[in-house]
């Protein structure tokens, strides 16, 4: 996950998702919660209603699927070399 984190900091989203896919999307999601914080830190906005929006059990079942699936795609992946 590291790896792909520093990828996306360089904007190179190719070679992130090719790290760990969900390691890019996470990098994209800390990346707008600075976004978001700065935004609330400035206008004084309330932030409870987007992230109770995220916080659904349908919103977390899915980002734990795209979890599952990537940690598959690295195993599948690391087999093919060997």
């Amino acid at each position: 996950m590291t790896t792909a984190f520093a990828h996306a900091a360089n904007a190179d989203f190719v070679q992130a998702a090719q790290a760990q896919p969900a390691g890019m999307l996470l990098s994209i999601v800390a990346a707008l919660a600075v976004v978001g914080g700065v935004y609330a830190a400035v206008t004084g906005a309330a932030m409870q209603r987007p992230v109770s929006i995220l916080m659904q059990p349908k919103m977390i079942w899915i980002g734990l699927g795209i979890l599952l699936l990537s940690w598959l795609y690295k195993i599948v992946l690391s087999g093919v070399g060997s």
